[in-house]
């Protein structure tokens, strides 16, 4: 009697290691690219949103001055201009740059010169970590057409924050308009 034995081997042929290796090669690089643009985008959005903060710090050191104007005013001094520090020597139609710091009660000239960090971790142009930032504060004295008054204009703040990544350059602006509306 012949008997028949029938033996299975239980091992992989080499094509199917190499197939293997293959698949998990490509799933494991795809993670790392995935893991590596996650971490660039980040980084990227990071700058970005602090670059949107400047800019609205550009607007509220604007805002602020004008405000400041008017406490002087009312408290003790009835001269003092609403724009005093914003558009002086400005005609309707002139603009004017600048830069401030987020203390600063008055606006500097502007000088292209990048933003430093402080050890309080204030962007400012006082000595500090040197930051790619950079913030210019344009001023334009415009009229209102609504009326005839030559005293009843607004001022068009627009504050760009520009900085360099990889070699790229990248741009933010925020704009408001301030007015007189107390009317002194």
């Amino acid at each position: 009697m012949l008997i028949k034995i029938n033996i299975k081997k239980n091992s992989f042929t080499l094509l199917e290691v190499i197939i293997a290796i293959t698949v998990l090669t490509i799933a494991v690089g795809g993670s790392f690219t995935l893991i590596q643009q996650t971490l660039t985008a980040s980084s990227q959005n990071k700058l970005k949103l602090t670059a949107y903060y400047l800019a609205q710090e550009g607007l509220e050191i604007a805002r602020n001055i004008r405000d400041s104007n008017w406490l002087k005013q009312k408290r003790k001094d009835p001269d003092v201009s609403w724009d005093a520090g914003l558009a002086d020597g400005l005609s309707v139609g002139d603009s004017g740059d600048y830069i401030a710091d987020y203390d600063d009660t008055s606006l500097s000239s502007f000088e292209d010169k990048p933003l430093n960090l402080d050890s309080d971790g204030f962007y400012s142009y006082s000595p500090g970590e040197p930051t790619p930032f950079r913030r210019k504060i344009s001023i334009t004295k415009e009229d209102i057409p609504e009326t005839d008054d030559p005293n009843d204009y607004s001022l068009r703040v627009l504050v760009v924050v520009n900085w360099s990544e990889r070699g790229r350059g990248h741009s933010v602006q925020a704009t408001e308009y301030l007015y007189n509306w107390d009317g002194n």
